[in-house]
């Protein structure tokens, strides 16, 4: 590759040094250019249109044309090529007399011809750039290379500072560089009229900061921020006023720790005034130590304020302000918030926060807002009742007081779906859905806050009553059987809270009756009488105050039966005698047996058990079953049992 350098003198007396390669193409034309000059005395150009190239420029070199006919062309060229100042080209190439136009932009020429009468078209293409490469343009293809050492324009310096703040502490200064190199190195120094200085040796993509230590009260800074370019960038240079409000009369209690700054500002015109007071004016605060509050002056133009409160505060001093929209317009104290919100200084024993447009409070509600730092008990400080319904999505956040932030955890019996986690922030959850048939209720789960460890361990706790609602529920039986002449005691129930009522409608045996106990009970009690075997069917309904539910259910009265089922003991090789008896039917009963007894013993049709048990029987307890039948007229009824007897 043949490269040719040009010393161009180009605006503010830089010099820059220009490398052009060779750039060879490829059907249907082959074309070359050997040589690119520009003017140079461009005092007011920079090269090749990085921002600024106006001006008429001269570029020439050899076409080797090989047209579609086949017939080569072979000629040199120069062209006159004048530069608006909005980029674009125009010029004419001689010969063939051939016009230009197209744009030349940082580090490209992008020029083409029309007209002319030699065979083809030509192009002139350029790319002033280091590296190499392909292309395609107009029907042409080709490759570049070559090297260019380019010219930016000088840049300019910015510098944008941190908040001052109340003690000397570090404020971080940021320089950007734009206008130049966007790959800008080398080094910015920043200094201040108090001898303060910093450097940044490294930027990126421009950018850069470092720090000088500084504090609001002696402020005005002049802060001056020198770049010292590279080998493409020239130097630049920027100053700036840091300045800060300090807040001062009011009516400041003697040895008050109460301070605010507000950043920014115009100096004589904008001002803050900071008062204490010895007791809270507008509603007092548990374990307050300090009430106090910061006016900034009418039309101020302060970005932010900070406020700073060094009396007697702690790590675990927490600041807060009068909130008058709180407690549905009743006003209350509300924690300040932001980001990242009030913090503590261990070294400096203060607790400061910067109130900004982002905060709440913002920095509009300043004047008028008064504050307080307090040192909370450690407490649980969420509600000690809550309710819930069965079914429905349920969740209570679990707060607190105190620092340092405590560990929450729960012990006790909890709904069935409902779970507790501690969000490690002083708060927790106790969240879920209430299900089950029997999760109505009344539940206490304990929670236990423990801020600290070691010896400095705390632990404080509150029991929660939380009342579960539900709809009753069955869960007894849908169907029972009692016999005539017998007892029977059959529980309904329905879970629910509050308890539920059961009523009963529908027919009931006579020597029955029906009894609510209204706990989710009820009691079907009694001895139906003889004659009323029969089913019963009845509805049960469940109410309280969450819903009504019912059930049908079925009582099954056996009215003829047999009544004795285990017989007396027996003696083997001994005489026996029984006598079976059935309760209801229409008399007289006609007995059999429907399997054998034990060998030796026979059953009458009149239900007497006789004979003498064998001796080689095994001394045991045998079973047959026994058939009764009664004498009614329309339909005989009859009995099966099982019956036992043992015998020795």
């Amino acid at each position: 590759m043949r490269t040719r350098k040009w010393r161009i003198l180009v605006a503010g007396g830089l010099v820059a040094v220009l490398s052009v390669g060779v750039l060879a193409f490829t059907s249907p034309h082959q074309q070359t250019a050997t040589s690119t000059r520009v003017p140079h005395h461009a005092s007011s150009a920079v090269l090749l249109g990085c921002g600024d190239l106006v001006g008429t420029f001269q570029w020439s070199g050899t076409f080797n044309d090989v047209s579609s006919s086949g017939v080569p062309f072979t000629g040199n060229f120069s062209a006159t090529i004048a530069v608006a100042s909005d980029g674009t080209a125009s010029g004419t190439v001689t010969p063939p007399g051939v016009a230009i136009s197209g744009y030349i932009s940082c580090g490209s020429v992008n020029l083409s011809d029309s007209g002319g009468t030699s065979v083809g078209t030509y192009a002139i293409n350029g790319q002033i750039i280091e590296g190499s490469g392909t292309f395609v343009y107009n029907g042409y293809s080709g490759s570049w290379s070559g090297t260019a050492a380019y010219y930016f324009p000088d840049p300019t310096l910015s510098l944008t500072p941190s908040p001052l703040p109340i003690s000397p502490g570090p404020v971080t200064y940021a320089a950007t560089l734009s206008g130049g190199d966007p790959a800008a190195s080398g080094e910015v120094d920043i200094h201040d009229n108090n001898g303060a200085s910093c450097s940044i040796t490294s930027l990126t993509n421009g950018a850069g900061s470092c720090d000088l230590i500084e504090q609001a009260s002696d402020s005005p800074y002049t802060v001056t921020a020198s770049y010292l370019g590279d080998a493409f960038d020239g130097g630049a240079s920027t100053t700036l006023t840091n300045t800060s409000v300090v807040a001062t009369g009011g009516t400041i209690s003697t040895g008050s720790s109460v301070q605010a700054t507000a950043q920014g500002g115009t100096p004589g015109v904008d001002t803050l005034s900071e008062t204490d007071y010895g007791t809270n004016p507008v509603g007092n605060l548990n374990d307050a130590t300090n009430y106090f509050d910061v006016a900034a002056s009418s039309g101020n133009t302060f970005p932010s304020v900070v406020i700073q409160d060094c009396n007697n505060v702690t790590a675990s001093s927490v600041l807060s302000w009068w909130n008058p929209a709180a407690n549905s317009g009743a006003g209350g104290w509300s924690p300040v918030v932001g980001d990242p919100g009030p913090t503590y200084d261990p070294v400096a024993g203060c607790l400061s926060a910067t109130l900004d447009a982002t905060t709440v409070p913002t920095i509009s509600q300043l004047t008028g807002t008064v504050f307080a730092t307090s040192v909370p008990t450690p407490a649980i400080t969420s509600t000690g009742g809550a309710t819930a319904s069965a079914g429905t999505p349920f969740s209570l956040t679990v707060t607190t007081t105190g620092r340092p932030t405590p560990t929450l955890s729960e012990s006790g019996r909890l709904p069935a779906g409902l779970h507790f986690q501690d969000n490690l922030d002083g708060t927790a959850t106790l969240s879920g859905t209430p299900s089950g048939a029997t999760v109505g209720g009344v539940y206490s789960p304990t929670f236990t806050a423990t801020f600290g460890s070691g010896g400095a361990q705390q632990t404080v706790s509150q029991t929660l009553t939380l009342f579960v609602f539900s709809k009753p529920t069955f869960t007894s039986p849908v169907s029972t059987s009692a016999k005539v002449a017998s007892s029977l005691n059959i529980v309904a129930t329905a879970p629910a809270y509050p308890p539920a009522a059961i009523t009963e409608t529908g027919s009931l045996p006579k020597g029955v009756k029906f009894q609510t106990k209204y706990n989710g009970t009820a009691v079907l009690s009694g001895t139906p009488a003889l004659g009323t075997g029969a089913s019963y069917r009845i509805t049960l309904s469940a109410h309280n105050s969450v819903g009504t539910v019912t059930q049908r259910f079925t009582l099954t009265v056996v009215g003829f039966y047999v009544s004795t089922t285990v017989l007396p003991t027996g003696k083997r090789g001994s005489p026996y005698i029984a006598t079976l008896a059935a309760v209801g039917g229409v008399k007289p009963l006609t007995w059999k047996a429907l399997s054998s007894p034990p060998t030796g013993i026979k059953l009458s049709s009149t239900g007497v058990l006789s004979g003498t048990p064998s001796k080689a029987l095994t001394a045991k307890t045998y079973s047959f079953n026994i058939q009764v039948t009664d004498s009614t007229t329309s339909k005989h009824q009859t009995a099966v049992a099982a019956v036992t007897l043992r015998l020795t």
